[in-house]
């Protein structure tokens, strides 16, 4: 199945225009669905990561301020998608090492896979579990 990201990325590089005022950061939804297609969708290959980078840098003035994640607060955990842990795992681990700002959504390490917002925010400090192997 997956997801499409369909040019929207011009859309979001004209927050980060200087001249327009820009922000500091962003957060890098094309590149967060191009890691979905990949791992959870199981629907792009490794090369889809080279062909949205290469895209993206030819439309934002700076890559190192889009914040490259995994899960977030308003989308589907990656585990409500796909429940392989190790592909979570391995989407966690690249968004930690990618070229801009890493952020890992609280939940994650705990193997959280809640669904559509408000299921995808679960309470994490009455039961965080410190053995998972994803933590």
């Amino acid at each position: 199945m997956g997801e499409v990201f369909d040019g929207r990325v011009d859309y979001i590089a004209n927050y980060q225009n200087p001249s327009l005022g820009g922000l500091d950061a962003l957060l890098n939804y094309p590149l967060s669905i191009t890691m979905k297609n990949i791992w959870a969708w199981k629907s792009a290959d490794m090369y889809s990561i080279r062909s949205t980078i290469d895209y993206e840098r030819t439309k934002f003035t700076d890559m190192d301020a889009l914040v490259v994640f995994t899960d977030n607060h308003d989308n589907k955990r990656f585990l409500n998608i796909n429940n392989d842990r190790k592909a979570l795992q391995a989407s966690l681990v690249f968004s930690i090492f990618a070229q801009g700002i890493p952020c890992v959504y609280y939940g994650s390490e705990q193997n959280y896979g809640g669904g559509d917002d408000p299921f995808n925010r679960e309470q994490l400090w009455t039961n965080m579990i410190q053995t998972t192997d994803t933590y």
